[in-house]
């Protein structure tokens, strides 16, 4: 078995971030874990959703699923910029752009796809795409990080980047 970890990367990066649940489910799980009843956890809530605020200076990162699927977005601030958001997969055995915009990571032998992103704003209650695109960037330790490029796009608005993992 082999795993991949995204590691966000550089030199604004928030190493504690705040973690919040978000999204109540109406699940609970428990685990009875070992003989000891003081350590059983139960009735421990599920969420849809978690973000980790200021990844980033002006940079949330919200994590969420769907079925077979794992979607992240990048929820930048107005006047931030997002090409400071830069993305290590440690683990990972190459990394490529495909043509169609993709995210190909590689790893034993086997791949993980990141649709290409879908990138917006919400400008009056309406969703407005964005282009953009994965790029491939040299970190300071000469490791490949992922990063995006961004279109022209209103920097007064929120900007929201939207990867979906295939795997």
């Amino acid at each position: 078995p082999a795993a991949v970890r995204m590691q966000l990367v550089g030199e604004g990066v928030n190493r504690t971030p705040t973690v919040e649940a978000l999204e109540a489910l109406p699940a609970h799980s428990n685990y009875y874990l070992g003989n000891d009843p003081q350590r059983w956890q139960t009735e421990v809530p599920h969420f849809a959703k978690v973000r980790y605020s200021q990844v980033y200076p002006g940079v949330d990162w919200v994590l969420y699923g769907n079925p077979r699927q794992l979607e992240y977005d990048f929820v930048v601030a107005p006047g931030v910029d997002p090409a400071q958001i830069a993305v290590r997969f440690a683990g990972a055995d190459a990394l490529r752009v495909e043509a169609n915009g993709e995210l190909v990571v590689s790893v034993a032998g086997r791949t993980v796809l990141h649709y290409s992103p879908t990138i917006y704003q919400n400008v009056n209650g309406e969703k407005r795409e964005v282009s953009g695109r994965y790029v491939l960037r040299e970190s300071a330790d000469a490791a490949p990080v992922v990063g995006f490029e961004i279109a022209s796009y209103d920097p007064k608005l929120p900007l929201v980047i939207d990867p979906i993992i295939y795997f």
